[in-house]
């Protein structure tokens, strides 16, 4: 598990430290318009909007706008035309310590990597890469069913939905939850490709080890089953990763959106996994239009080796 967590910090160092000279709208208030290089014709601004460096920006009299380049963020809000390419000499020597500065540069990786498809598809390639060599058996490629990363590491109390690809929606299957000694605590008769279990039930303790692992439900060679997927139970450490924002005057002063993509950040950095897919889902629920958390979920689903669901998430 300690394996996964240090491949992770590496590989997205190596992403952050990888910047392009692309500048993202991280929010706007009232109106702003973009003018791309060499064209006299705006376009409206949006959050997750991206811009050249080359480009120019202008926001309404008394709105603003937010930027995000090469893991700093700027507001404009003097009404003025402004040149992107001034952001460039402010991106230089401007590194702080501390949460934020670490935020940011995580979201400038994400949003590197979800420039396009292909991007997409090659930090997806060489992130997997170095998962599963760094992990043995944590989630084979081999398998007929896979369900991505995002189901082992930490799971907390709550109920969990697990939801796979590779099966058939009539196929009969075993969910079968063991403790790491190979002891059984859960097994379930399951159709279709999603069940849910609630582990408060399951009267585990904190720091209790397990894996889940799906298999035929007639036990023969020949059908599709999962690799055994490790998880540790803690029902404490969400709230625990959640409430280390709760001093940081920068969380308070953030915007909504930016809030939630603070909490799946430090949720992802902790190790739960599928409680940062959730708030990357309510993310997206609640600011349906917001393209700049659109993108973020789509890197985040990269990251947990769900590659199509990535694609999907990015042409919503």
């Amino acid at each position: 598990m300690r394996t996964l967590l240090f491949i992770v910090a590496i590989l997205c160092c190596g992403h952050l430290l990888s910047a392009q000279d692309e500048v993202v709208v991280v929010h706007i208030s009232g109106k702003g318009s973009y003018f791309a290089p060499g064209k006299s014709s705006a376009q409206s601004v949006y959050p997750g909007m991206r811009m050249a460096l080359g480009g120019k920006l202008r926001s309404q009299s008394g709105g603003s706008v937010k930027l995000l380049y090469k893991g700093q963020t700027v507001t404009y809000n003097d009404g003025k035309m402004r040149s992107l390419s001034e952001l460039e000499q402010l991106a230089k020597g401007n590194v702080k310590p501390g949460f934020l500065s670490r935020f940011w540069n995580f979201l400038s990786g994400s949003m590197q990597q979800t420039q396009d498809e292909k991007k997409l598809e090659d930090h997806h390639r060489r992130y997997m890469e170095e998962v599963y060599a760094g992990v043995k058996g944590f989630a084979n490629p081999s398998y007929d069913i896979r369900s991505g990363l995002m189901y082992g590491n930490k799971l907390g109390g709550g109920p969990v939905t697990f939801r796979w690809s590779g099966s058939s929606e009539t196929e009969a299957l075993r969910l079968v939850v063991r403790r790491r000694d190979g002891a059984p605590l859960y097994t379930a008769l399951v159709r279709g490709k999603a069940c849910t279990i609630d582990f408060s039930q399951l009267a585990l303790d904190a720091g209790t080890a397990g894996t889940w692992q799906l298999w035929p439900a007639v036990d023969t060679a020949t059908l599709s089953r999962s690799a055994a997927t490790e998880f540790v139970y803690d029902p404490a450490g969400v709230q625990n990763a959640l409430a280390s924002l709760l001093p940081d005057p920068d969380y308070h002063h953030a915007f909504p959106a930016e809030q939630l993509l603070m909490e799946a950040y430090v949720l992802e950095k902790a190790g739960f996994y599928y409680d940062a897919a959730q708030k990357h889902e309510a993310a997206a629920a609640a600011h349906p239009k917001n393209a700049l958390l659109r993108d973020a979920r789509a890197a985040f689903l990269a990251r947990m080796d769900l590659l199509e669901e990535a694609k999907s998430a990015m042409r919503e």
